[in-house]
């Protein structure tokens, strides 16, 4: 992605001045960051990267935490296979995003690795944004035109 650490400086500055975090961008190249990821050396870090551009959050959920052959899988728990795998199929939007939450927070229980979202869009948070209601089950900033400004 063009400008992505500028785009994650941005979000850093934002997060800073609106949240009062304290923040630090640091860049690395990605096999080096997959590798320190499977590594678990990046505990309290988020993982900042442009390769992830599914249209919701089945193909990572799937093969992270719902597929036991996948070299990508994060744990060896047979029932949080079978959890994500009956999640992930369901088809209605309302039922999926239901059921996807409490996945979620299921897999935050465990401590496994979640990523918060895809940064395909400059964004980030103010006191001029009045409403916002982004895609349910989206992996980065959605629905940018249901949003209002003061």
């Amino acid at each position: 992605m063009p400008l992505l650490v500028e785009v994650t400086q941005l979000v850093a500055d934002f997060w800073r001045r609106e949240l009062g975090l304290d923040v630090e961008v640091r860049v690395g190249d990605s096999v080096g960051m997959s590798k320190r990821e499977k590594a678990g050396e990046l505990n309290g870090q988020m993982l900042w990267r442009d390769n992830d551009t599914q249209g919701d959050a089945t193909g990572p959920i799937t093969n992270r935490y719902g597929d036991p052959k996948s070299p990508a899988r994060v744990h060896e728990d047979p029932e949080l296979f079978r959890l994500t795998q009956e999640t992930v199929q369901i088809l209605d939007p309302d039922k999926r995003a239901e059921a996807s939450a409490k996945l979620y927070l299921r897999l935050w229980d465990e401590g496994y690795n979640l990523g918060i979202g895809y940064a395909n869009i400059p964004w980030g948070m103010g006191p001029r944004v009045l409403t916002w209601e982004p895609y349910p089950l989206s992996l980065w900033p959605s629905a940018l035109h249901t949003i209002t400004l003061e």
